[in-house]
């Protein structure tokens, strides 16, 4: 019988701000339900509903970074740091396609990211 054990899961919450991201800790199973998951962070994003976005960080390490699914629209706080964060992965995983960023569009992150230090979501 397969048993299911709880993992903690560190993530960083990333303000539009300047400050410094905040660590957190949260306790799921260790392959969690996309519904253990929006318990954990549509809170942290202001109660909204989260966007997943799959990275590859410089070091090849699968991460989940998440993000209010209509900040854009809402018009909410762009964030840069979180924005770095995505462009960055977007250089890497298609080095043929640089796109400058005037060119991006809506291709920013707005509002609060709430980042993992792994892949939480398969």
């Amino acid at each position: 019988m397969l048993q299911m054990m709880k993992k903690r899961f560190r993530y960083q919450i990333i303000t539009p701000d300047d400050r410094e991201p905040a660590p957190g800790l949260a306790m799921m199973w260790e392959v969690p339900h996309i519904r253990d998951v929006q318990r954990v962070v549509e809170p942290l994003l202001g109660g909204f509903t989260m966007m997943r976005i799959a990275l590859i960080d410089e070091d090849g390490i699968q991460r989940d970074m998440f993000v209010d699914d209509l900040a854009a629209a809402k018009e909410l706080p762009f964030n840069q740091r979180a924005t770095d964060i995505f462009r960055e992965y977007c250089r890497r995983s298609r080095p043929n396609h640089i796109v400058p960023p005037s060119r991006l569009g809506a291709r920013y992150i707005a509002g609060i990211a709430v980042l993992f230090e792994q892949q939480i979501l398969f």
